[in-house]
Parts: structure tokens; sequence; C-alpha cells
């Protein structure tokens, strides 16, 4: 994210530029504004140009976080999961503990991998929470 001085020095450059007066970019008990506010007086600003035909840019934009990434690897493997046809897998949005491990929607399971054995896996096909195929 942009710092406050960067969109300060934004806010200056585009009221130079469109020859306006800069906006007032302290609060009346003295605390300068916030970034987010800041961001709104520079997009404000430009959408009150004079010149309707000068493309009007965003104000500055956060980056997008990070963890879209992993999360789309992690959407990409489950995709590749749902490819692969189990006799038990675990439903879609379910999770269960069992032996292996926590698995996951799709993941494969088996009797062995439960405490219970046979008489446990068909309780959790009957909740719902294992799929038959």
């Amino acid at each position: 994210m942009p710092k406050n001085k960067e969109i300060i020095a934004s806010i200056e450059e585009t009221a130079a530029t469109m020859g306006v007066e800069v906006p007032k970019l302290i609060h009346e008990d003295g605390k300068v504004f916030s970034n987010i506010e800041l961001g709104e007086a520079l997009t404000a600003l430009r959408a009150s140009g004079d010149n309707p035909d000068a493309p009007k840019e965003d104000a500055p934009k956060e980056d997008a976080p990070k963890e879209d990434a992993p999360k789309a690897d992690a959407a990409a493997k489950e995709v590749k999961k749902a490819k692969k046809v189990y006799p038990y897998s675990i439903a879609p949005g379910k999770s269960l503990t069992s032996k292996k491990g926590i698995l996951q929607g799709g993941d494969e399971i088996k009797a062995s991998y439960l405490a219970g054995g046979d008489a446990s896996l068909a309780t959790h096909v009957k909740n719902g929470i294992v799929i038959k195929a």
C-alpha cells in the first residue's frame, strides 16, 4: 500500500496539473487523514477534473494478498484429487481425523484408517461425511 506521503504528493501533483487548490488534508483536530481517506480525496479530485477526455486513474489500491497463490494451488490440488475415484472418499467440505491424520474433502479413506473399522466407516457413510463410490 502506498504511504501517506506518496498519496499526498499525488494529490498535490494532480491539483497542480488541474490548476485547482489542494484540498484540505488535515482533520479539524490536527490529525492527518488516514491512507484510505487520502485515497478517497485523490479519487474525488481526479473525478472532479474539468477535462472529460482525460483518463481517470483509480486511487492507489492495496496489493493483492499473497495468500491467494497458496489458495489457488490448494484448489488445483483438490481438482486433481477429485479426478481420482476411490471406493470411499471424504465428502467435499468435510474432514475426518483418522489414524493416518486429518483427511479432507476428496481424500481416500479405508476402514483400516479408522479405530472402529468397518462399523465406523459405515456410520460415517450414513452421516454423510464419507461418500461411497
